[in-house]
């Protein structure tokens, strides 16, 4: 439990941070955001887009956790944004203009599919733990978290090697853990494990 745990939160920092940092070059990376021939939003208004989307997660992630209960709604949160995430590379290889805000939409939504995850994660772990351990293995996790953070701007950047590898990367770790997820207990209703 502690191990699919440590995963969890390494993802949710590494791809928060990292998603947070991909918004300013509007879901491309930065060779292709100078030569960009469609009009994609600039620096300041993906940034903007990209913290504000945090705010309809929250709201979203509360009624699901009553509704759904803890485990599922993590799980829920985890895949839909890693599924979003994967899906922009995908789509910028389309060759109409159509589609060329839809990654932007995509990153976005995968923004608030993590804003909200990272937000249940904590109620779930803190239920999880017993509570003669609860202080040390948030101590733990949030570390985990702080490892996650410190690699987001290095797995950012490999978008600049490969066009949308940290979509890719960031995808694939958020369904993984995801998926991970579902084997921890479902915490909603229980009473809290002492020791």
């Amino acid at each position: 439990l502690t191990l699919i745990q440590l995963f969890s939160w390494f993802v949710n920092g590494a791809t928060y941070y990292g998603l947070t940092l991909a918004a300013g070059s509007g879901g491309e990376d930065d060779s292709q955001a100078s030569n960009a021939t469609t009009t994609k939003p600039d620096i300041y208004t993906s940034t903007a887009l990209s913290g504000l989307v945090e705010l309809p997660a929250y709201v979203v992630a509360i009624p699901l956790l009553d509704l759904c209960g803890r485990r599922k709604t993590l799980v829920i949160f985890m895949i839909v944004g890693g599924v979003s995430c994967l899906l922009i590379s995908a789509v910028e290889k389309i060759p109409t203009t159509k589609f060329h805000t839809l990654p932007m939409y995509l990153g976005l939504l995968g923004k608030l599919c993590i804003s909200a995850s990272f937000s249940v994660v904590y109620i779930h772990s803190n239920e999880i733990f017993p509570t003669t351990i609860r202080n040390s293995a948030m101590g733990l996790v949030s570390f985990a978290t702080r490892i996650g953070g410190i690699t987001a701007p290095f797995l950012a950047k490999l978008g600049n090697v490969l066009p949308n590898m940290h979509f890719l990367i960031f995808g694939l770790m958020t369904i993984i853990s995801g998926v991970l997820n579902a084997y921890l207990p479902e915490t909603k209703g229980q009473p809290l494990p002492e020791n």
